[in-house]
Formats: C-alpha cells, structure tokens, sequence
C-alpha cells in the first residue's frame, strides 16, 4: 500500500472491487509488529493516498485497553475502524459468557473514545462441539441473537470460525445452515423491533497462518465456498493472502492462496454452480 501517487483504477468494477477490500493485520505474521507499530502505520495508511483500499484494524479483544495509550491518533477523523478477535471458549456454555464479558469490553473500549473508534466487525470461534451438531449450531445462533439484541453497541458484522479437521464439511453446513435459518427469522422478525438493527452475521475462512496445518486445502477452499454460497451466507477470507495470485513462498515452501483465486472461485461457482472435484 502506497503512502504517495494513489493507485486509482479506471475501471470501475475494479476500484469497487478494491474498496476498503484490505483489513490491517499488522500485529499478526507475517509482519508481527509490535502494538505501537502496527497502529502507527496503520495511522500513516488512512492518511496516506491509497486509503481507499484499507479496511478495519484487526486485534485481540485483549489489545483495547493496551490501545488507550494511543488514543491521540484516534483523534483524526474519520473515526478508526476495529474488527475485534473475541476469546476461544470450549463449549456452548462459556461461549456465551465469554462473548458476552467481551462485547462489554468492547462497548466500554468504544465509549472511552467517543466518536473517534468504532467496533465494526468481531470474529468469532465457534466450539467445534458446537458446529458438530446442528441443534447445538443453531442454540449458538440463538445465543448470539440474544446477546446482540441487549448490546448496546451492535457490531456491522459477526464471522464465525468452525474447526477445519477431518469433518470441516459437517461443521460448515451445521454453522452455515444455522445463519441462513437465523437470518431469514431476523429478517421475518424486523418489522417488530422499533428500527433496532442486527448484525450482519457469516463464515469465516483461514487461509494460512505459521504451519503447513493452517493452509487449508483447494478442496476445502472449494467445499467453504459451495457451502457459503448455497446457503447465500456472507464470508471473510483472511490469513494467507498477502498476494493477489496463489504461489509458492519462497522463504516458507507453503502454497499461498490468492486473494483473486479465492475470489474467482466464488464468482465463478455462484454464476456457474460448479462441481467440487473439479
């Protein structure tokens, strides 16, 4: 991302394409900078003349109060953008809790500099107890609804994370059908809420990370996107696509998924409904 001459495309299904397409992960690898550096650059980025292209800054729920020391730069407007990594919790139980303790320090985050940030996006892991079953996948959903409705901060969006091992599938059709069957009741249910607003909620897909474990494989990249598209539910790609081309990383050896392989894939599966083993 440049800081000087803005990479403006002329066409436009490009530049709508690339609108803020590109969440700041600097604290994670591969750059793991440090607190302080990452939020300056990503200072130095929304001011620079390629911001058009910059989404959210991406951290731990555990990074906000850490974050109050810099809240001179949260001054210039417009107000900084956060999608917030929630705690892991282990079963149904403590996921509730847990999301619910980290919603409110989310909201007492975004209260103590008001007007200048604001939680958009939170990413959620969900107790792979939980996506195993599809009772226990939709009572998650329910959970979530729930939480929502008494929060009085609502983020834009809410990405859910199954556990991608040897039954990924499962998990994401038990997860994926549980949003498309909430948000259908949410949308049924909008009339009678007085203009209260829900969160746009979907999947969330890994697509790399430290290990050869953590790059999923074209099957499952495949098998994510039939499922998301099928069940017309909203997904966020993240992790491992530094590049726009997939590739094999010279310093790692891993095969790096592309940003455009994922997106085409998706484009050409949702207009063209094509077979998984091909």
């Amino acid at each position: 991302m440049s800081l000087g001459q803005p990479h403006i495309p002329h066409n436009e299904a490009v530049r709508v394409f690339l609108t803020g397409l590109f969440d700041y992960a600097g604290l994670f690898p591969p750059a793991s900078l440090t607190l302080e550096d990452a939020i300056s650059e990503y200072a130095q980025y929304r001011m620079g003349s390629d911001k058009w292209m910059i989404g959210p800054f991406v951290c731990h729920v555990s990074s906000l109060d850490d974050l109050d020391a810099f809240g001179r730069l949260f001054e210039k407007s417009p107000p900084f953008q956060f999608s917030i990594l929630t705690r892991t919790a282990d079963d149904s139980t403590d996921f509730s809790l847990v999301l619910q303790e980290d919603l409110e320090e989310m909201n007492r985050f975004v209260k103590r500099h008001s007007g200048n940030v604001s939680t958009d996006i939170i990413e959620v892991r969900v107790p792979r107890v939980a996506s195993a079953d599809r009772k226990e996948a939709g009572a998650i959903l329910s959970d979530l609804g729930a939480l929502e409705t008494g929060c009085p901060l609502i983020p834009d969006s809410v990405f859910l994370e199954v556990s991608r091992d040897e039954d990924f599938a499962v998990h994401l059709e038990n997860v994926a059908s549980a949003i498309a069957f909430s948000t259908e009741i949410s949308a049924n249910m909008s009339g009678d809420l007085s203009g209260k607003s829900f969160p746009r909620v979907g999947l969330k897909l890994r697509c790399g990370g430290t290990n050869p474990l953590d790059f999923p494989t074209p099957g499952q990249i495949a098998e994510f996107l039939k499922t998301v598209i099928r069940h017309r539910v909203q997904f966020k790609a993240t992790a491992g696509l530094h590049h726009p081309v997939r590739h094999v990383d010279c310093k790692s050896g891993f095969i790096m998924h592309g940003f455009l392989n994922v997106f085409f894939a998706a484009a050409l599966d949702a207009v063209h409904d094509v077979d998984v083993s091909t």
